[in-house]
């Protein structure tokens, strides 16, 4: 039960880890996006 727990929960934090890699990245081609927004937008 030890082992398993122990593995759960490293698998768990990876997921963590994974999810906020996922959201910076996210994030990031968001500010990306309005950036070339912004530039296409100047005359």
């Amino acid at each position: 039960m030890h082992a398993i727990r122990r593995s759960h929960s490293e698998v768990f934090g990876w997921e963590m880890d994974y999810m906020e890699l996922l959201n910076l990245f996210l994030r990031q081609v968001l500010y990306t996006n309005n950036t070339f927004e912004v530039l296409l937008g100047q005359p």
